[in-house]
């Protein structure tokens, strides 16, 4: 090849910069306090339950919620008394024009504020938090109304929006206030519940130099909000938005054992069907053994981890309750254990006859699975174990019934060696966190209470912009998918709400491919189940991807269609077929990359 040949090859395949870059797994808040996602992607899960995930620390924590509704305008807020609200009236925190002003009018000696209504749970730290900018009032107020409902009746932290501190308190309250930049301030209030709380106001007020509620307005002074925000929390968390209905945070997961970061934690709903996964005391069967709840501290950082102590019967042994399942079920059990005063615990998953299901032991002071074995006629075991800090462990069993088999159970008791029966006398282990999920794989722990309990399930999207090309481009997805599915999840793609148009996907046959708008999914190759990246190339009539830099498959394609509007991060158009896995970052290109640069960038 001549030497001005070599050259335009090269150009051709010189690598352009895309137009789009998330980076899931160093994320950056677009603002102070807000949650680390670019800000034009929308996050939703609803919080009808819990979801969970491990911090950098390695300490299970579960993901905040907002229950306050259309937090960025506050339109949700009552009219209030003497106080008038104008949306679209600043430039809020997040750059966009929906910082809300509130304007007292000139009524003399009443209270110039707006009110939310909510009806927090009893016996639990609320955290309510507010943006705040000072306008003209300069003094602002965030209150907790209701005597009845407040330790300490009602709760106010009054602030200076100039000097950007909290002046004063009243009642049992804990405050903070945080410069967020161009004079906005974000402050949060935080108290206590009584047993029996009732519908409380949550009020933002307008205020004097003396702190005072109730003063002579002038008609003209006004100062500004935005982004306000109700946590059944004891400390104010990273800012959700929310719209008509409650949402969730996304997870940004680490790995327990090396603290390493996994990315955007995207997960289908499931269900914990074991009751009182965390309170083992209140198991129903508990033979010759004593459960102390609240003994040591748990995986999530808290003192709420049961310790079981054994008796001398040789019988002893610690049952879950028994929920009914589909005849055949896959199911996967999950449990959280720590050695007390002995190595080996023996742990069953079986149906309510102990007939069918797995058995195995644990080696608490090694962390090491022995022993394993079915039951009756389950097929399809996979017993894991994975170290936890604090000489935890969390220990997975997967897991088919037979057809007969309609219930299930988790039974555990301590062991004198692997594959013995025999009990050890007042042996002591710790226990937590059971769940069984009905599916052929775990995901994360849902705690949960008196009842079994759902996690809702995780949805992302982006709007496409300028920046994006109709029926053309190079989508690149990293991804980290753990365990090979038999079922298709998609990792990043085009749509227009309601159908996925040009996606990257995981194939029912645990298969990375390729899928266009006229219906054509194409391999790219199997799944890995370590960090991936793939490539998918397209334009009218041909397509063609790779994955970890490895061969090209092309294939034809027919006419792409048109009208995609967003693009889906780890779900579909109708926030589905979550991979149960790790986003870890997806880039765009306005132009389909040759073969050389596709591999170049999945490299």
């Amino acid at each position: 090849m001549s030497t001005l040949g070599a050259r335009k090859l090269l150009w051709a395949n010189r690598l352009p910069a895309p137009v789009l870059d998330l980076n899931f797994l160093a994320p950056s808040p677009a603002f102070v306090g807000a949650w680390p996602l670019d800000g034009r992607i929308t996050f939703t899960r609803a919080t009808t339950g819990p979801a969970t995930y491990f911090d950098a620390t390695g300490t299970l924590q579960t993901a905040r919620q907002n229950v306050l509704l259309n937090s960025g305008n506050l339109s949700s807020f009552a009219a209030g008394s003497d106080a008038t609200a104008a949306t679209a009236a600043t430039i809020a925190p997040d750059g966009t024009l929906t910082g809300t002003s509130l304007t007292e009018d000139g009524v003399a000696g009443v209270a110039h504020y707006r009110d939310y209504s909510y009806t927090p749970p009893g016996n639990s730290a609320i955290t309510f938090s507010v943006y705040m900018k000072n306008g003209t009032r300069r003094y602002n107020s965030l209150e907790l109304r209701t005597a009845a409902t407040w330790v300490g009746g009602v709760a106010v932290i009054f602030v200076d929006l100039q000097l950007g501190t909290i002046t004063s308190t009243s009642g049992t309250v804990t405050g903070s206030i945080t410069t967020v930049g161009n004079g906005w301030y974000r402050v949060s209030a935080t108290a206590t519940t009584t047993a029996s709380p009732g519908a409380t106001a949550f009020r933002i007020g307008l205020n004097n130099p003396a702190n005072t509620n109730s003063y002579n307005g002038d008609g003209v002074s006004l100062n500004y909000f935005w982004g306000a925000q109700i946590e059944v929390a004891g400390s104010m968390g990273d800012y959700i938005p929310t719209g008509a209905a409650a949402n969730s945070a996304p997870r940004f997961d680490f790995d327990p054992v090396t603290h390493a970061p996994l990315a955007l934690l995207m997960e289908e709903s499931r269900a914990n069907i074991i009751t009182n996964s965390r309170a083992i005391n209140s198991w129903p069967t508990k033979t010759d053994t004593t459960v102390t709840d609240n003994s040591t501290t748990s995986p999530d950082g808290t003192v709420n981890a049961s310790i079981c102590t054994e008796g001398v019967a040789g019988t002893a042994q610690v049952v879950s309750n028994i929920p009914t399942v589909t005849a055949g079920s896959a199911l996967s059990y999950t449990l959280f254990l720590k050695r007390g005063n002995t190595d080996y615990v023996r742990v069953l998953c079986v149906d309510t006859a102990a007939t069918n299901g797995a058995q195995f032991w644990v080696n608490l002071a090694t962390g090491v699975i022995s022993g394993e074995a079915n039951r009756g006629t389950a097929t399809n075991r996979t017993v894991t174990i994975t170290p936890l800090p604090n000489s935890w462990f969390r220990v997975v069993c997967q897991i088919t019934m037979p057809g007969t088999s309609t219930t299930t159970e988790i039974l555990v008791n301590s062991a004198s060696a692997s594959g013995s029966t025999t009990r050890v006398n007042n042996a002591t282990y710790y226990l937590w966190g059971g769940q069984v999920e009905v599916a052929s794989f775990p995901t994360s722990y849902i705690p949960t209470g008196a009842a079994a309990v759902t996690r809702p399930v995780d949805g992302a999207s982006m709007p496409t912009g300028a920046w994006w090309l109709t029926q053309m481009g190079t989508l690149v997805a990293d991804a980290y998918v753990p365990i090979q599915q038999s079922r298709a999840a998609e990792l990043c793609g085009w749509h227009n709400g309601a159908t996925t148009k040009t996606s990257i996907n995981i194939g029912g046959g645990n298969t990375i491919n390729m899928f266009d708008s006229a219906g054509l999914n194409t391999g790219l190759g199997a799944q890995p189940i370590v960090p991936f990246r793939a490539g998918y190339a397209y334009q009218n009539g041909v397509q063609r991807g790779c994955v970890n830099g490895g061969a090209i498959t092309t294939a034809t394609q027919a006419t792409l269609t048109t009208g995609e509007t967003a693009l889906g991060i780890g779900c579909d158009s109708v926030i589905g077929l979550q991979p149960d896995g790790y986003i870890r970052r997806i880039r765009y290109w306005p132009v389909p990359l040759s073969a050389v640069q596709l591999q170049k960038v999945t490299k």
